[in-house]
């Protein structure tokens, strides 16, 4: 892949998330990575959804005329606020449905796959597959802590 072509690959790290370097450029995607990536963990964790909390949005989200294109995050929020059991893993998969609904919305993919599990005590994994007519246009998978505070 040209190094300078696509999106930026974002990698989630202990502090948040992170660009990745390969051999000494900046390691870039072209694919619909990164807009996974934002939909599920940008925006801003004070943002509740609600028109009293539209002032604590992503600040990116004024430049967006299309609701649609604006991180609001439900999931990060949600995993940030939650213990990690069966029941809120269901809730979880909710959230990642909504923030990744925009796909849909936008008719790039016409079914979103998710799937959580918990491999191990604070631990979760989350799939997701994008797909348009049954072909696949995104896979993406991550493992982080699911620690709430």
């Amino acid at each position: 892949m040209d190094y300078q072509n696509g999106d930026v690959k974002l990698i989630i790290t202990k502090e948040g998330f992170d660009i990745d370097l390969k051999d000494n450029f900046v390691e870039m995607t072209s694919g619909f990575e990164s807009a996974i990536f934002l939909s599920l963990f940008g925006g801003n964790e004070e943002d509740d959804y609600s028109e009293a909390t539209n002032k604590n949005q992503f600040w990116g989200n004024n430049l967006q005329n299309n609701e649609s294109g604006k991180y609001r995050s439900r999931t990060l929020k949600f995993i940030n606020g939650s213990v990690a059991n069966a029941q809120n893993l269901q809730l979880l998969e909710q959230n990642i449905l909504l923030d990744l609904n925009w796909f849909i919305e936008e008719n790039i993919a016409d079914t979103v796959d998710v799937n959580c599990y918990i491999p191990a005590f604070n631990e979760l994994k989350i799939e997701i597959k994008l797909l348009r007519d049954k072909k696949s246009l995104a896979n993406s998978n991550y493992r982080l802590n699911w620690k709430a505070q």
